[in-house]
């Protein structure tokens, strides 16, 4: 017989053990969240490192060729052999870190909002309301549960993160004919991690590594302040 998951769901026990119960989920869940996220980061790190390593082998390569060459030839040289492709493959490998980022984060949200559901017996779900993920999980939150909102700008850039992954996913990272393409342009100007090549969004390391610690953060602090709830 294969092993069946747990049912997190315990609508039909008493409240003092649900609060019991849920205060324990939290607890897991915080760990939890914390693994998850410190998994994506190393897988993050080894990509940086990889994407570095790789690049400075090719042209260490190339450079002993080039040096062979008469002076006079080797710009030439390094003008046609020089890894252009290597450089552009490090946009996307981040960009599709960013698409596992935020996919993580709306998972883990998801599950925060779970937990949250029983732990502070709220009769609906984060299903139940209007919106974007992100949005959902921020009005059952702040709105619903009725938890203060002290982490404003966090959610807010969440928020532009959102929108710089649906222009990764659903318009190639092309600005022009996005959906929100005026709001994006608009947002984009506070980022300076972010540039634009041919009006296409180009994320550089920097970027990965803030919207990973914006993710961590807000997690972290959201289970924080359930767990100071528990009586």
């Amino acid at each position: 017989m294969g092993s069946e998951k747990p049912n997190r769901s315990f609508e039909n026990l008493p409240d003092e053990i649900k609060q019991m119960y849920a205060g324990d989920l939290l607890r897991q869940g915080i760990e939890i969240c914390r693994s998850s996220f410190a998994g994506l980061e190393e897988y993050f790190q080894i990509m940086e490192r990889l994407i570095g390593e790789t690049l400075e082998h090719e042209v260490e390569s190339l450079k002993q060729t080039a040096d062979k060459l008469p002076e006079e030839k080797r710009p030439h040289f390094w003008m046609w052999e020089h890894p252009v492709y290597l450089e552009n493959l490090s946009p996307l490998l981040r960009s599709s870190f960013l698409i596992a980022l935020y996919s993580l984060l709306e998972y883990e949200l998801q599950l925060y909002c779970r937990i949250l559901k029983d732990f502070e017996k709220i009769p609906l779900s984060r299903s139940d309301l209007a919106g974007s993920n992100i949005e959902k999980a921020k009005k059952y939150i702040h709105t619903i549960a009725g938890y203060p909102i002290r982490d404003e700008e966090l959610w807010g850039e969440l928020a532009d993160f959102a929108l710089v992954r649906n222009c990764i996913v659903h318009n190639d990272g092309y600005i022009h004919n996005f959906a929100k393409e005026s709001q994006l342009r608009s947002m984009l100007r506070r980022y300076q991690e972010i540039s634009l090549e041919y009006d296409k969004i180009i994320p550089n390391e920097k970027y990965c590594e803030r919207m990973l610690a914006n993710c961590k953060r807000l997690l972290e602090n959201l289970y924080k302040e359930s767990l100071k709830r528990i009586k």
